[in-house]
């Protein structure tokens, strides 16, 4: 039998990696776990953000994960999915916080890491082949981009968001920190000073954001603690993103399937649009530093920010250079550094120590 468990921690590229798996295989359906039948392959599993249309096996957390692997058809043919960390519902209902808080982070990051760490060992305790994809330090902001739809939920059998595969929600990605549901969760003291002084509007939002969140205190960054010294496929983000053809190559050697050479003439055809929608996403991150110095340095730059984007510019002018933007009436930032540059104050908020 052959076995594959793809996991990441972070959305990084894995369900791009099942799907290929198959398809380079030669595969023309794959097995459905939870319904307990094959399906069909597609041929493409690209949308404008992502592979998820490709309806991957997608366990959360390591008791469900334990539970697929036990599932599976004891057969021959390939079967495989994508594992990801308990979702932070589940993880809530364990500790038994009804109400949480900012600062019960740090609980709740330290119980689903654990998880993890048993996620991983569940997957060697089954015999199975074992593909980490690493989401590199450096990348942070890579997942500031809104690349899936997440719920706060974890009824392992409650409904995706339409549009989205999953079996069951991943919600541990930062783009998620930025929608309603985790501000209320975990700033919610934050959202009704606000709120009860009338800071609603969209450069109020973005304002507070920039106080309360930590974009680059990111779960699952270049992870160290989990147990690497048993056979397994480790992989850098950065490598698929840049370099895929080596990595599957890699990858399809070590489970022992042959490429096929006509599916591998079209995946790369794939790869290459595959690995735009990367490099797209993960544009920011080189470029925000230099951002950040035009508009201190009042230094011409086009710009075109996301509103994820503008809250991470702000972020950094408080919190490192100590200066803010006088961004009243401001919906989107202007289209050039030079213009953000002229809206710079001394920053009057007063900052945790």
């Amino acid at each position: 039998m052959s076995t594959v468990c793809i996991t990441s921690f972070l959305s990084v590229g894995g369900s791009f990696v099942d799907w290929s798996v198959h398809y380079l295989a030669g595969k023309d359906q794959y097995y459905r776990i939870a319904e307990q039948c094959w399906t069909n392959l597609t041929s493409n599993p690209l949308t404008s953000t992502n592979a998820h249309d490709h309806n991957k096996n997608h366990p959360a957390g390591s008791v469900q994960t334990g539970q697929y692997l036990q599932q599976i058809n004891r057969s021959e043919q390939l079967t495989s999915m994508y594992a990801c960390p308990l979702p932070i519902g589940a993880a809530l209902e364990q500790l038994k916080i009804t109400q949480p808080t900012n600062a019960q982070l740090p609980q709740l990051k330290d119980l689903i890491l654990k998880d993890y760490q048993q996620l991983i060992e569940c997957v060697y305790n089954h015999d199975t082949k074992l593909i980490y994809i690493d989401s590199d330090v450096g990348t942070e902001l890579y997942h500031i981009v809104p690349r899936t739809r997440h719920l706060l939920d974890s009824d392992s059998n409650a409904l995706p968001q339409p549009g989205v595969s999953h079996d069951r929600p991943h919600v541990i990605q930062t783009d998620y920190t930025y929608s309603s549901s985790f501000q209320q969760l975990f700033f919610n003291q934050s959202l009704a000073h606000w709120h009860t002084n009338g800071l609603v509007e969209i450069w109020d939002v973005r304002e507070r954001l920039a106080l309360d969140l930590r974009p680059f205190d990111l779960w699952g960054i270049g992870l160290t603690h989990l147990n690497f010294s048993k056979p397994h496929q480790w992989v850098s983000c950065k490598e698929l993103w840049s370099n895929g053809p080596d990595v599957l190559f890699k990858i399809m050697s070590w489970i022992d399937q042959p490429v096929n050479q006509e599916r591998w003439v079209q995946w790369l055809q794939i790869y290459n649009k595959w690995q735009q929608i990367q490099f797209k996403a993960a544009k920011f991150t080189n470029t925000y530093k230099h951002i950040l110095d035009c508009v201190i340095n009042n230094w011409y730059y086009e710009i075109d920010l996301s509103f994820e984007q503008e809250v991470i510019i702000q972020h950094c002018l408080i919190y490192n250079h100590g200066l803010n933007l006088k961004t009243w009436q401001l919906k989107k930032f202007p289209s050039n550094t030079k213009d953000l540059h002229s809206l710079l104050e001394q920053n009057f908020h007063v900052l945790p120590v």
